[in-house]
């Protein structure tokens, strides 16, 4: 658990040092978007995603503790993270309308349907009805 957690902050620590980099080669301003680094990715991003990482990582590692699945502590951390707008904190709320985390999601759902696809036992389903 120690080394998940380790690797989720070592994550939001880069981005924000990726972020500190870009702003200072600016002198300290935004460039236009021609101007940029030629990756056109945002920081504000990267650091989102981070959290996204960090929160799904922290929620699946205390459900665990708690003798349940991760993937439900990892569900939940994003249900609380994308409704945080009803407790009055809107700086997540441009993440939600950003292509590259709606691609980054549907990817998301598909590995997990995967993944679930892999575990299932026809047999047993088969049993259940």
């Amino acid at each position: 658990m120690v080394k998940s957690i380790l690797l989720a902050l070592i994550l939001t620590l880069g981005a924000i040092w990726f972020t500190g980099q870009t702003v200072s080669a600016n002198s300290g301003e935004a460039a236009p978007a021609s101007e940029g680094a030629g990756h056109g990715l945002d920081p504000f991003l990267l650091i989102g995603v981070a959290v996204i990482l960090l929160v799904a990582k922290l929620g699946g590692e205390l459900f665990e503790r708690f003798k349940q699945s991760a993937v439900l502590g990892e569900l939940i951390g994003g249900i609380i993270l994308g409704n945080l707008a009803l407790a009055g904190f809107t700086a997540a709320e441009p993440l939600k309308t950003n292509e590259v985390i709606g691609a980054l999601a549907e990817i998301g759902v598909i590995i997990l349907l995967f993944e679930v696809g892999l575990e299932s036992n026809l047999t047993e389903m088969i049993k259940v009805g």
